[in-house]
């Protein structure tokens, strides 16, 4: 892990821990708050001299956090979300909401991109 390590700083358990959680939730900002550090330290760090480790570990765990985004994504998207009515403190009912702005979100992010190649014949996905 690259750099010298402060007490209060990117120590290599922090670095772990915020690759961990960028794996499960593809986001910089929450992963950082989750080791009680802040997004632009973490962007720092990357791309500090000896930073190629961590950096190349931050793009793989990006990447399996995206992943796990679309996954939720679609599955809130298809089941809907469960609110709960209350009255005077109980619960007195619950129905299912399906958000259309989040449907149409996971179907952009599933659509294949494709863009021009200097071939006019082919059309390559990003």
């Amino acid at each position: 892990m690259p750099g010298r390590t402060r007490r209060d700083g990117w120590s290599p358990e922090r670095q772990q821990a915020f690759i961990l959680r960028l794996a499960l939730c593809g986001c910089v900002n929450a992963s950082a708050r989750a080791v009680e550090m802040q997004a632009r330290g973490a962007h720092k760090l990357r791309e500090r001299p000896g930073g190629e480790s961590f950096a190349a570990a931050w793009d793989k765990a990006f990447e399996w956090g995206r992943e796990s985004r679309i996954d939720h994504s679609i599955e809130r998207a298809l089941a809907g979300e469960i609110r709960s009515h209350h009255y005077r403190g109980r619960v007195c009912g619950e129905d299912i909401r399906f958000g259309d702005g989040l449907s149409m979100a996971v179907l952009n992010a599933l659509k294949p991109v494709y863009r021009d190649t200097d071939d006019k014949r082919f059309l390559r996905r990003r």
